[in-house]
């Protein structure tokens, strides 16, 4: 078994994560943080060559992929012939070179909740290449926490960071031509909950998160962007780790 663990933060909205596995003459079984990734595990058959996007799989802090390998069933007669190989692969460039720099402008910061939040995503997509489909916003309102555990010593110690969404809330428009930099800009609209709470501190190791994803289908290269949304309010209860 080998594990690779990486610090950071949720990747940018213009970052885009790709997990290559290739292997032969061993069955490879791969877990982001602690779950079965199909796409990028198998070759009981005598080899594996597969990629994965994670983005949708990486969380706050910490982040643990972890490779279990076993002989394949058809087995080998040279010793030396099984071979593993895993790269993570990073794109970023070509998102900001397609659509520009994605800015979430809001009317009112922060946003209270039981009002209606509005504002306008501005980004660098033309006006005759907005999307068939549209945009779609989605607003969740999410408790991180983290988790800690040890394996065997002290020493080796792991940390789970464990998303539980509270509320969420979607949204498609076609976005709104502006004619004077022939661009599209993206509206924003969403009443939040009363009974919902507001953002904890960034940095806190428990919290409270609103998160504003904005996606939108393209030939080749989709549109993504993410933010983090500040949002007046009490402190959140104790709620129960799922």
């Amino acid at each position: 078994m080998s594990t690779t663990t990486s610090p950071g933060t949720i990747t940018p909205p213009d970052t885009f994560l790709t997990l290559n596995v290739s292997s032969y003459g061993a069955a490879v079984e791969t877990r982001i943080n602690g779950v079965r990734e199909e796409f990028v595990s198998g070759g009981a058959d005598g080899s594996l060559a597969s990629s994965a996007p994670i983005n949708p799989l990486v969380d706050d802090g910490e982040n643990t992929v972890e490779f279990w390998l076993s002989p394949s069933a058809s087995g080998t007669t040279d010793p030396a012939a099984p071979e593993f190989r895993a790269t993570l692969r990073l794109y970023r460039r070509l998102h900001q070179r397609k659509f520009g720099t994605s800015i979430l402008v809001l009317d009112r910061v922060p946003a209270a909740p039981g009002e209606v939040m509005t504002g306008e995503v501005e980004c660098g997509i033309p006006v005759e290449a907005r999307p068939v489909y549209g945009f779609r916003l989605l607003l969740r309102c999410v408790h991180r926490w983290q988790e800690t555990y040890r394996r065997g010593s002290d020493l080796d110690r792991r940390t789970h960071d464990h998303r539980d969404i509270l509320w969420e809330d979607e949204r498609r428009t076609h976005g709104t031509p502006d004619h004077d930099l022939r661009i599209v800009r993206i509206p924003v609209t969403f009443r939040l909950p009363t009974d919902r709470p507001g953002s904890s501190p960034f940095h806190a190791e428990e919290g409270i998160a609103w998160e504003l994803t904005v996606t939108a289908e393209f030939e080749g290269l989709d549109y993504r962007a993410r933010f983090v949304i500040p949002v007046a309010g009490p402190p959140p209860p104790a709620y129960r780790r799922t």
